[in-house]
């Protein structure tokens, strides 16, 4: 039940980020700085998680996967979003003055 609850949370800080990303669209003052620093975070926490548990230390594995998937899904989500931004120049660059 508790590990149920604790993959919500993850999924919820996951669509957190998509909706700061969406929001911050609309006013056009995307902070990619903290997006970047947030993802990192991910990443490091769950590559501290892989370490622990190949040491063979205490930690759940469930614990791991969802580090790993939630840091995989943050990083496909901010690649997108500089795919939508690559493409958008790419836009811009091709119009004619």
């Amino acid at each position: 039940m508790i590990e149920s609850i604790q993959a919500l949370d993850s999924i919820s800080s996951i669509s957190n980020i998509s909706n700061s990303i969406s929001s911050q669209q609309a006013t056009s003052e995307i902070d990619f700085a903290s997006l970047i620093e947030t993802i990192d975070n991910k990443l490091e926490v769950s590559e501290t998680n892989f370490n622990a548990l190949a040491s063979g230390e205490n930690i759940e594995t469930h614990d791991v996967i969802m580090a790993l998937e939630e840091a995989k899904m943050s990083l496909s989500l901010m690649v997108e979003v500089r795919n939508k931004i690559v493409e958008a120049y790419q836009e811009v660059s091709r119009m004619q003055v």
